[in-house]
Formats: C-alpha cells, structure tokens, sequence
C-alpha cells in the first residue's frame, strides 16, 4: 500500500482524520492456500513425500547461515527461478550457501499479503530445494509471466535439527521459541513439518498446533506422549519482494531487528505519527473504539475493558492537543459520547461507568480525567461532576480507596485503581490549587506508600501510575516525600528490565519482565505504562540535578523504547501476511509480544503516550 510523504511529527493526522475508513469491522481473513498433497490446514504437510524422511542436512552448528549482504543475491535467485523456470538460475556469491545439503525449504507465496500457496521441498541441495519450492508454489498459484506488484515470497531455510525429549515439558516448545524455532511432528507413519513464519502468521503457539496435529489423526493424548516423535529445527528467514522492485530482507522473527542506535527522535516521532494513526483508525463512524484486533484472522476480538477504552481517549487527546486539530476533537468527542451513551449512568448523584455490572474506581476515575482533557468538556460538565463525587466517596479517611463501587465489598487491584484515582485528582490539584483536596491526596500519598514498600504488596504495576501523579504534585510543592517515593519506586522497577543477557533472544532486549517473580506475563501495555512513569521520574531527576539517576533513567527509556519499536507494525516486512484492504486495522498497531500479534487498544495508547513524553523529555 503506497503511502504518501508525511509532513513533520503528526501533521498528516489531519489528512488521515478527512479521509479515514468509516466501515467499523472487515470480514474474516480469507488465506486461499494449495499445497502438494491435501491439507486440512496450510503449514502442515504430510509424509507421503520423500523429502520428509529425517533431515540429512548439517548438523547443529555446521549450517553456513545467510546474512543481510547475501540478500541482493538471494533476490536475483529468486527472480531467475521465476524468469525461466526450466533453466538453472546464476547462484552469484551463494554458490557455497545453496550447495550444502537440504533440510528442507519452505515458500509461501503472497499477493497483497493473501497467501496462494504454501509448499516444501527438501530435494539435494539448498538450491535445489528453494528452486523447486519456488517453481511448486507458482504453479499451484497459477501466476504466469511477469510477476504482479504485491507479489511475495516467505521463505524458511530449515537446519539444525534436535529432537524433543518431553513434548508437554520441553524448554524447545516454550512461548520464547514462537515464531523462531519450527517444529516436526511423526506419529506413526505421518511426519508433519511447521514453519516459524507461518507460525507467525497464524498466531499459535507450539501445543495449538499439537493440538491440531492430533485432531487431524485421531490420536489419544496419553499415546500421543508415549509415541510421538518430535524435533525443533532453526530457519533462516527471508523476505523477498518480486514486485514492483525486486528485493529480500532477511527476518528475525519474521521482523527486522531494531537496533538500539535506531532510537532517535525522529524514530519515535514517525512511530508516535503511526500509532496515533492506528487510534484514529480504529474509531469507528459512530465513536466506538475498536477494543483489540487479531491481524491472523483479520477480526476484532469480541471483548472489552473500559478502562483501557477510556486510556485510549486519553492518549488521543494526549496527541490532538499537540496538532490542534478540530477534525481530531470531533472525532475524540464522537468517542467520549459513545462511551457516555453505552456505560454511563448515574446513581444517588454518582456517575458510574458500568459493563456488565461491573464499576470500578479506575474506570470512574479515567472517565472524569478524558472529559476533563477535552476543550469542549463544559458540554459533559454535569457528567465530569458526578464521576468526580463516584471517586470522592470511594475513598476513605486512612488514606486509601475502596476499588469497586460495584459488586459490593470488591476490593482488589490496589496496584491500579488508586494510582488512576490519584492521576485524576493531581491534574484537579494542578488546575484549582484546591488544598482541601491536596491534604487528601498527601493523605493517600502516605497510605499508599507504606502499603507499597511492605513487601507483600510490592508489585511493578503500582509504580506508573503513582509516579505520574506525584510528579504533577512535585511541581506544585516541591515536597521532598514525593521526589524521594518516586526515585524508590523507579529505582526498584529498573530490575524489572531485560537486558541483552536476560532474554532469550535479541528482539526481546529492553521489555520490562521479570521471569523469577509473578508480577504478569511479558506484555506491550506494560512496558508502555512503566515508559510513562520513567519518562517523569526522568524529568524529576533532571530537575533534581541527581545526574546519577537522569543517566539511569535516560538509558532504560531508550532500552524500552527500543522494544516498543520492535513491538510496531511499521511497514510492509512485518505486515508480511496482512492484506492490504486490512492494514487500516493493523498498521502503526504495537503487538502484544514478538511472538503474539494481537493488537489491543492499550498496547497502542500507553506507548503512544510514554514516546510522547519520551520526545518531550529529551527534548527538554
């Protein structure tokens, strides 16, 4: 999908905002797909080819890799086998790569992203197998002559080879290995082999496709454990564009490596422009934000949470008040009235947003602070009002909140709800200078931070929010209580940080995830809310003069931001198997994991928000 010059930072938000897709969903991705002998699902192929006798390839640690100064070579491979499919294409610098032994060669053959055919091959060489696979998967395509633009070429070059001992156990078969380890499945006279792009494509994980493997054969789990033969191979993966130009990238993961040196303002300036375009997007003609959206099925997901949908507002606010753009405001209006009409009801005064029975602080709280963001807020003033005396009579005299005005005696997610009630009432403090609601929010202050720092409590997800709501008081009084909390929190959130001797892999360097302890799975929307905290303990060690700490600080923004980078949906390599017509969906969306693609509101808004202030901080 061509995509026309951008102007500085959000400028085309404009554009995109006069012209935007109006129709709230797309179908369901439609994938047409043939391969060699009957399928019930493409990836898969079964074992009456010869090819898929055990590997003979190199063994583990003999296999000479390619690298990126190989692609413009691989390219004019690829092209010659397409030119003249009865002659033998110039293997250029590659002579010594497609000569070693086969372990097998996937091609997926894309238009515009749909796939139209998947196939292996493990003939000879690597250079007989890629050849064959090409000729196979046009074929069965049925695509003559000159390739069409949009035309694509997945490939996975499969070596190293070790068996799985423990299919339920095994560390070869853990989340970590998606989408960079393949996977063989024999049972019986039947051998399957699963390739890490299609992995990725679909979005399952190893036992998902077990699953599926033992559907299709009928076989009981307990022999299934006791007879299946299993092994995880490594691919090398590539990229190659036929159409309109000619070239291969070399993937990780299905997915360029962002380097940490690829971290510059002008990086997250063009990634705060794609996000934001993404929550633009996904608004649909009548104000309803699309929650999350699966790019393997190309479908929303059926769920909600208001409190993440009101976060979304928020961060479109957060960027619309940087663009001042009216066309924004009306469509961020469109969204708050949607929200108001579906969730919005009040009781003995109080104004509840409510789903499914369910009414708790944080949503009450991010609710009043999103009608409180808008210019045009007078117009839900008496709504505004009533959330703020919701989140006025949930707390308590100690200092602390009740969580749930609704059911009754819930009483859990202390890590977030107050923090958000607290953000709500310092942007109150900020603007009204009202004291009486400043002596409540120290009240609270000093609650919240002995319940903190006692140890069964401790919890990284408690951090963004407080920190975000005692830098804003900070500024007002100074007070050294709140400078200290905020250093003591953050100081302690940086052991949650990956580096490059945590993670299994490189993709993985910076994201925010502690393996050894139970504080939640690793997860773009976390990594993007701590972002926002250690962008303002950044700025507050700045305004300290603590240079120790803005240098700690500084670095583990750019590690972060170097994950959420990876983490985006930036262009046509890593949207590889998204059609065209539902990129609109997809592009500018942050994944949940390297290894997960769904795109859920939040993922986007939190990150959107932490480069924001990332910009501005180092800007400042």
């Amino acid at each position: 999908m061509t995509r026309k010059t951008r102007t500085p930072m959000l400028g085309r938000l404009k554009d995109r905002l006069r012209h935007r897709v109006a129709n709230a969903m797309f179908g369901l991705f439609v994938a047409a797909f043939v391969v060699v002998v009957g399928l019930p699902f493409a990836g898969l192929h079964v074992a009456s080819l010869a090819w898929l006798a055990p590997a003979p390839g190199p063994g583990v640690g003999d296999y000479r890799a390619l690298h990126d100064e190989d692609m413009a070579a691989l390219a004019a491979f690829a092209d010659g086998v397409w030119a003249r499919p009865d002659a033998v294409p110039s293997v250029g610098r590659l002579g010594r790569f497609l000569a070693q032994p086969s372990g097998g060669v996937y091609v997926a053959l894309r238009e515009h992203g749909h796939r139209l055919s998947a196939v292996w091959n493990g003939d000879g060489t690597i250079g007989t197998s890629l050849a064959a696979a090409i000729r196979s998967a046009r074929h069965i395509a049925g695509l003559d002559g000159v390739p069409g633009e949009g035309v694509t070429l997945e490939i996975d070059i499969a070596h190293d080879y070790r068996p799985v001992s423990d299919p339920v156990a095994s560390p070869f078969l853990a989340d970590n290995e998606r989408g960079t380890l393949g996977l063989e499945i024999a049972h019986g006279n039947v051998r399957e082999r699963l390739a890490p792009t299609y992995m990725l494509s679909t979005n399952r994980s190893f036992g998902g496709f077990i699953s599926l493997f033992r559907d299709k054969y009928d076989i009981d789990k307990d022999d299934f454990a006791r007879t299946a033969r299993l092994r995880v191979f490594e691919a090398d993966q590539i990229l190659v564009t036929l159409a309109p130009a000619l070239s291969a990238q070399l993937m990780t993961r299905g997915n360029r490596l962002v380097d940490q040196a690829d971290v510059t303002i002008p990086a997250l300036k063009n990634a705060v422009k794609l996000g934001a375009e993404w929550l633009i997007d996904n608004v649909q003609s009548d104000g309803r934000m699309v929650y999350m959206y699966w790019p393997s099925a190309g479908k929303e997901s059926g769920g909600n949470n208001m409190i993440r949908q009101w976060m979304a507002t928020l961060a479109m606010e957060q960027v619309a008040a940087r663009i001042s753009d009216k066309s924004m405001w009306s469509l961020i209006a469109r969204n708050i009235s949607y929200n108001l009409d579906h969730f919005y009801r009040e009781e003995d005064g109080l104004g509840l947003i409510d789903y499914r029975g369910e009414v708790s602080l944080g949503s009450v709280a991010l609710a009043a602070l999103a009608l409180r963001e808008h210019p045009g807020g007078q117009r839900w003033e008496k709504q505004e009002a009533a959330l703020e005396a919701t989140v006025a009579a949930l707390w308590n005299e100690d200092g602390s909140f009740r969580t749930f005005y609704e059911p009754k005696g819930r009483n859990d997610e202390q890590n977030y709800y107050p923090g958000e009630a607290m953000l709500l009432w310092a942007t109150v403090i900020a603007e009204t200078h009202d004291r009486t609601l400043l002596d409540k929010y120290m009240k609270s202050f000093r609650y919240y931070r002995a319940w903190h720092l006692d140890p069964a409590n401790r919890n990284p997800a408690f951090i963004p929010w407080q920190t975000q709501a005692a830098a804003i008081i900070w500024r007002m009084t100074k007070d050294k209580e709140l400078l200290d909390f905020v250093f003591e929190m953050n100081d302690w959130l940086l052991k949650m940080q990956q580096g490059p001797d945590d993670v299994p892999s490189p993709e993985m360097v910076g994201r925010f995830y502690d393996p050894h302890h139970r504080f939640g799975p690793p997860h773009a929307s976390a990594d993007g809310v701590y972002l926002e905290g250690l962008a303002e303990a950044y700025r507050l060690a700045v305004a300290a003069k603590d240079v120790r700490r803005e240098n700690r600080y500084r670095a583990a923004m750019k590690a972060g931001l170097r994950h959420v980078l990876q983490l985006q949906f930036a262009d046509d390599t890593d949207m590889y198997y998204v059609p065209d017509d539902q990129r609109i969906h997809v592009r500018g969306g942050i994944r949940t994991t390297e290894y997960d693609n769904r795109i859920r509101c939040d993922n986007v808004q939190h990150n959107v928000v932490a480069m924001i202030k990332a910009i501005e901080a180092f800007r400042d």
